[in-house]
Parts: C-alpha cells; sequence; structure tokens
C-alpha cells in the first residue's frame, strides 16, 4: 500500500474576532495537486482580488480532496 502525503491548507479573511465575522477556509489536498493549485495562481487570498478569487475557488474545489468554510461570528 502506497501512502501519498496530504496537506492541509488554511486561510481566514475577516475583520477580527471583536468587528466579525471571520471566515476560516481549509483544503485537503495531495502535494501533486498543491502543485496545480499553485500553477494556477492560488495563495494567500489577501494577495488575490476578488474577482480571480472567484475564479480560483473553482480550481481549488476541482483540484481538492475535500474543502470546508466556516462564518466564525464574534459574541454578544
Amino acid at each position: 500500500m502506497v501512502k501519498k502525503e496530504l496537506i492541509l491548507g488554511i486561510d481566514d479573511s475577516g475583520r477580527g474576532p471583536l468587528i466579525g465575522p471571520m471566515i476560516l477556509a481549509g483544503v485537503l489536498m495531495t502535494r501533486e495537486q498543491e502543485v496545480i493549485l499553485k500553477e494556477e495562481g492560488v495563495k494567500d487570498s489577501k494577495q488575490v482580488l476578488h474577482p480571480a478569487r472567484v475564479k480560483l475557488a473553482e480550481a481549488i474545489k476541482k483540484n481538492s480532496i475535500n474543502y470546508k468554510i466556516v462564518k466564525a461570528f464574534p459574541g454578544r
């Protein structure tokens, strides 16, 4: 049985815990999928304009094992 190395990429975006909300995203992928996503231009969301993020989201969905997006709101 060949074991594949898995990578978990995590990114966050938002106003912070006091101003909120925070958006957290995690992507589980193989090393090969990581290479493909880097070639597509996937990097820290703060370095990518919104139209490109929309396009890259599709590449991430297509070239990953799984992904999860969570919104965290500040306590009231």
